[in-house]
């Protein structure tokens, strides 16, 4: 699905090179035909006809480098103006530095090509925004409103059920704590904070929808495009710890035999991931210790179905202790969060419900790697942050 949405964005990307091409030559056609004459359109002049083949190799070329399409769909009638003047005075440099740097520059006429591209900066222009109000009228007819989902994957189902609620369509989601793309209830997944920009821009998206619990890595970037491409932006934040929670087990006991009972959860249910995954770590003895990582990506539910273990969890900026006794309470852990276990009753029983298959995800067991991978982690955020938004590192 994510693969269709990014066909269509290179579609909308060359159709707007397209254009721009034949701004450039219809305006290389009218200057040339106020400057040599309507019968001689400048094609049938070998020279000339290395001047059209140089401009359009520079226009592709500075649209390329400079990034000059970059948000086009979104951008204001002033940032286009900007941008069109940027674009075709690059072009132009570009062109000029090609003519008269070779013997051949002084056979052109300077009023040629100072004519072409002052007509091509009008036509481009104006054709950008006309197109852009084709694309947009032709959008509004298919989906009258549509949103991308910040969300994490515990709050992913969550985030869906209250856009739908609102006749909002979803096109897709940016999951903060996903290393993989796919989908979810046949929604893309992104996971590039670059595309999800791109995204928003490409789709025509109306609104920026943020899901999930107090403290989320709510991407600065996607915010401040946000900003710049009109897109309205709402949030619904939990209350609860970003980092874990302390969950209730449906937990039922018999009638007849109160020493014998039955608890049980459903994924995507009772707690907030479809479970992948399911371990449990039985007979061990009194005070054995267990644990030393966090998980990169994939989230847990640990409970205690008979005995009691103390779970020990960090986050690399604080600690937290709870008491597995009850097996009605589970602990979820998020992604990222070092985690130890200590057996206080032997024979004590862990089960743990996993989101993610075995695929070796933990870090080893060594706390220094991990409060490093929490600092690159970090780090990796701010400088991806800069680059979409054209900042500088302090």
């Amino acid at each position: 699905m994510l693969q269709q949405i990014n066909y269509r964005k290179w579609i909308k990307y060359f159709s707007f090179i397209a254009l721009d091409l034949a701004c450039l030559h219809i305006a290389f056609i009218l200057a040339c035909g106020f400057y040599l004459g309507w019968k001689k359109t400048g094609y049938a002049d070998e020279d000339y006809a290395v001047v059209a083949l140089v401009m359009s190799l520079s226009d592709i070329l500075v649209t390329v480098v400079f990034k000059t399409l970059y948000l086009v769909l979104r951008r204001s009638v002033r940032r286009e103006l900007l941008e069109t003047m940027k674009h075709v005075l690059l072009s132009f440099v570009f062109l000029s530095l090609f003519l008269f740097s070779t013997k051949q520059g002084s056979v052109y006429s300077r009023v040629t090509i100072y004519l072409m591209y002052g007509i091509d900066a009008v036509l481009v222009f104006s054709s950008r925004e006309i197109w852009k109000m084709i694309l947009k009228k032709h959008r509004k007819k298919r989906e009258p409103s549509t949103a991308l989902l910040i969300t994490t994957s515990g709050y992913a189902v969550e985030g869906l059920e209250a856009l739908r609620r609102t006749d909002t369509t979803v096109k897709g989601m940016f999951i903060t704590d996903k290393a993989n793309e796919g989908s979810i209830q046949n929604v893309p997944v992104i996971v590039d904070r670059r595309e999800a920009v791109d995204f928003l821009c490409w789709e025509w998206i109306d609104k920026l929808y943020i899901c999930g619990p107090e403290g989320m890595d709510i991407p600065g970037s996607i915010l401040t495009a946000s900003r710049q491409m009109g897109v309205t932006v709402h949030t619904a934040i939990s209350k609860k710890s970003f980092y874990y929670e302390v969950v209730k087990i449906r937990t039922a006991l018999q009638k007849d035999d109160e020493h014998s009972g039955l608890s049980f959860f459903e994924g995507e249910h009772d707690i907030p991931f479809r479970i992948s995954r399911f371990y449990s770590i039985y007979e061990s003895e009194q005070d054995q210790q267990k644990g030393f990582h966090p998980h990169k990506q994939s989230w847990h539910l640990l409970f205690c179905p008979y005995g009691c273990i103390d779970v020990y969890i960090d986050t690399g900026k604080e600690t937290r202790h709870i008491l597995l006794d009850d097996p009605s309470v589970g602990l979820i852990l998020h992604p990222s969060v070092w985690r130890e276990m200590v057996w206080k009753i032997p024979g004590s029983v862990l089960c743990v419900a996993a989101s993610g298959h075995y695929d070796s995800d933990k870090l080893r067991n060594d706390y220094t790697a991990y409060v490093k991978f929490l600092k690159e982690k970090e780090w990796s955020a701010v400088m991806e942050s800069a680059q979409i938004t054209g900042e500088g590192i302090v």
